[in-house]
């Protein structure tokens, strides 16, 4: 088992497995504007849909930062264990986060990296670690594929939106 992923998910829950979710985006911009909308606080919290939240402890991105996405049948309380400006933020997700039921699916950490093939391309990788139970496994995957794509869709656009209020 990878050391990284079960150093922050406490142990090995009875009944789980280790499920880890990963997607390439391909983003219209530079590794640079791509890291300052990831990084910044406003992104998430603007975008989540009523009754479902995030917070920050405090509203910035640096290590050690708590937060927690919560909602009706989720919650999610991590800490900002690395940020290595501008290629990499890892996220680990505290005992207790959970999605659907804490007996279903707990995910453990969140990462992110950045590339720049090209000037102006940056490809995003997302990685979400979780326990899963094995019946969960499947639908989990479809449930992440179906979400993670839909963040994807509007990538370049946000990014764009972001560094125009910046340099405003």
């Amino acid at each position: 088992m990878n050391a990284q992923l079960k150093r922050g998910s406490q142990h090995e829950p009875p009944g789980m497995r280790l499920h880890t979710f990963t997607l390439d985006f391909s983003v219209d911009s530079s590794v640079k504007d791509v890291w300052r909308w990831l990084n910044d606080p406003r992104t998430f919290i603007d975008g989540q849909l009523p009754p479902y939240r995030v917070e920050f402890l405090p509203e910035r991105f640096e290590v050690g930062v708590i937060n927690n996405h919560h909602g009706p049948g989720l919650n999610l309380p991590a800490v900002i264990t690395v940020m290595d400006a501008p290629k990499y933020r890892e996220m680990q997700y505290l005992y207790g986060s959970y999605v659907a039921s804490l007996r279903l699916i707990r995910p453990t950490a969140l990462k992110f990296w950045l590339e720049e093939p090209s000037v102006n391309t940056c490809i995003l990788r997302v990685e979400l670690a979780s326990w899963v139970h094995p019946w969960m496994a499947s639908v989990w995957t479809i449930g992440q594929s179906f979400f993670w794509r839909l963040f994807g869709v509007s990538i370049s656009r946000q990014v764009a939106a972001h560094r125009k209020r910046l340099t405003q």
